[in-house]
């Protein structure tokens, strides 16, 4: 929440989402008591928001899903021509 805004920002439900679910299954020992009712809410907004995260119409979906793998395509070409072509296993 942006108090000088007063806006919720929606891009950050998957982040608390995501924080939530890993210390559910990997931070049980540490007995946080707000956990669960947090996990629970994070994921019900999470499920209305994730789907439409990278647009909402189909063809804004593959457009940003295209400039992001090309992104990682050039990055990754990058790399092996820098390399020599070489794979290091």
């Amino acid at each position: 929440y942006s108090g000088r805004k007063e806006v919720f920002d929606t891009s950050k439900v998957p982040d608390i989402y995501d924080n939530a679910l890993y210390d559910m299954v990997h931070n049980e020992h540490l007995g946080l008591q707000a956990l669960p009712r947090l996990f629970r809410a994070s994921r019900t907004l999470a499920s209305y928001v994730v789907p439409q995260e990278y647009g909402i119409e189909p063809e804004d979906k593959v457009t940003v899903g295209l400039q992001i793998a090309w992104q990682m395509l050039a990055k990754l070409l990058q790399d092996m021509l820098k390399n020599g072509g070489a794979v290091a296993w």
